[in-house]
């Protein structure tokens, strides 16, 4: 519920209406006039504010957090008219079960109040000036008075003259994407190409969520960052560059890992999810919410050349999910990560700007592929496989199990291989093992003991037959995936000999 009130708040009466028996947790925001502003003296305030277009915009935002928060109730009232100095501007109250989703919707809320709703303030000052200070783009993240204010229908037609220019888009189309929301899950290698497109297309709200930081490995793909900008939060830095890339459009970031607790509030309410996570778990996680909820995921993976590319829509039945292509969360062992094989920098790029291309499509209502395309861009080729949905898919086959999210179905498998060796099991073996380090040169910081022998993971790849029949070997590493990909390869081809250490 919204209100603009002309008239003081009744705080306690408020706070008697959000109460309720199934809340755990109750917060509270309250906004005072405050008797400065930007280096100056000021002694009161008049807020006006358009009072229809207020009730429903705000109604919206209510209903979104609602939503994304699970939360049971929520109530703000909003001042109109003059105001003292401590007087009560604005009172919001939200109610939860758990005292996180309440911080978090209150947060989103009045956040959200500031950006979106049309009211205006006057500031009196001490020296007998008054000036209209607040605006929608005084809300948003970086804008200062020093900027210049915009005038935002201008604004929007040469922003976005060319794209409109285009059939298929006109006035109409960016009013849809203007309308749309989008949740990009990973702000690494493929985000980075992903969100300043979305920006620039025009995307009315796109969530950003990652809990990572920027680290220097990143750098080579992650081209939304800077070297200053270790080891800052990566959704809140690509928020803030999005807002300077479209000041038209909102961005909000979540710093957190997706998880079965939280991934069902975080795709809610949402147009689109595009996938740009590097986890098998993960992209399973975020595909099954969103496929239940009935919401289209755009997704990619990558592995060092090459990338994969889908659009997964639940509309579009006789095409299947994801599930359909790979039933279950592939071994850890299977394939590593970017982290463990490498990427291309180039490639992360390309397969992102395909994401947001199809994405983009989407939005408008366009034809996007229903195939799973596979680029080789070393080889240059490009290879396009037709999907078809199988009766006997966990999620949308005749007889689904998959009905919600559980988290005991996104764990790793946790089963120990037989070649998998602790410290202690490789001393107490009669198998005389050679250690074998298998980190690359550039990755080898320190003197190798001299029990051990090196061998980096790319030359064990290409050359496994310098390995003796005769003896038996240890690889370490300090990524333990890795050692495990290499032994599972090596196993594969007939050497029972090599061992992998926990």
């Amino acid at each position: 519920m919204f209100q603009l009130c002309d008239q003081s708040l009744d705080v306690p009466a408020l706070k008697k209406e959000i109460e309720n028996p199934q809340s755990g947790a109750c917060v509270i925001f309250e906004g005072w006039v405050r008797n400065h502003n930007e280096g100056r003296s000021v002694d009161a305030l008049a807020y006006e504010g358009y009072a229809e277009l207020c009730q429903t915009e705000a109604e919206n935002i209510m209903a979104e957090a609602a939503s994304r928060y699970q939360i049971e109730k929520g109530i703000c009232c909003h001042r109109v008219g003059h105001l003292e100095i401590g007087e009560l501007a604005v009172w919001l109250g939200v109610t939860a079960r758990h005292r996180g989703t309440a911080f978090e919707a209150c947060r989103y809320i009045i956040d959200q109040i500031k950006l979106r709703l049309p009211i205006w303030k006057k500031e009196y000052y001490s020296d007998g000036h008054a000036e209209w200070v607040n605006c929608r783009e005084c809300a948003k993240h970086g804008h200062s008075h020093t900027q210049v204010h915009f005038n935002e229908e201008k604004t929007f037609n040469s922003y976005y003259k060319r794209q409109m220019l285009l059939p298929q888009v006109g006035l109409a189309g960016q009013q849809q994407l203007r309308n749309a929301k989008v949740m990009v899950v990973g702000a690494g290698g493929l985000g980075s190409a992903v969100l300043p497109y979305l920006a620039g297309a025009g995307v009315g709200l796109i969530g950003i969520c990652d809990h990572d930081e920027v680290q220097l490995s990143n750098l080579h793909r992650q081209t939304l960052y800077t070297y200053e900008d270790q080891p800052l939060s990566k959704a809140e830095l690509a928020a803030e560059r999005l807002r300077k890339v479209n000041p038209m459009i909102e961005v909000a970031a979540w710093k957190e890992r997706v998880v079965a607790d939280n991934v069902n509030r975080l795709v809610e309410g949402n147009d689109l999810i595009i996938d740009c996570t590097d986890n098998y778990a993960t992209k399973y996680l975020l595909h099954d919410a969103a496929w239940l909820k009935g919401i289209p995921v755009v997704f990619s993976g990558l592995y060092q050349w090459e990338g994969q590319l889908a659009v997964f829509h639940p509309e579009d039945k006789g095409k299947g999910c994801m599930r359909c292509l790979w039933p279950e969360i592939p071994d850890p062992f299977s394939m590593g990560t970017c982290a463990q094989v490498g990427v291309m920098g180039v490639v992360a790029g390309s397969m992102g700007t395909l994401q947001a291309l199809e994405a983009v499509k989407l939005l408008l209502g366009l034809e996007v592929t229903g195939k799973l395309v596979l680029q080789d861009f070393l080889a240059g080729e490009r290879h396009a496989f037709d999907r078809i949905r199988r009766v006997s898919c966990p999620l949308c086959g005749d007889n689904p199990n998959i009905t919600e999210i559980k988290e005991s179905n996104y764990l790793p498998n946790q089963t120990k291989e037989p070649w998998q060796l602790s410290e202690k099991e490789a001393a107490d073996s009669k198998l005389n093992l050679k250690r074998v380090d298998i980190r690359e040169e550039f990755e080898i910081d320190e003197p190798l003991c001299c029990e051990t022998v090196h061998i980096p993971f790319s030359e064990m790849m290409s050359n496994p037959d310098r390995l003796s029949s005769e003896q038996n070997y240890l690889f370490v590493s300090p990524d333990g995936i890795k050692c495990g990909m290499l032994v599972r390869s090596l196993r594969e081809k007939g050497m029972e000999n090599v061992y992998s250490l926990l």
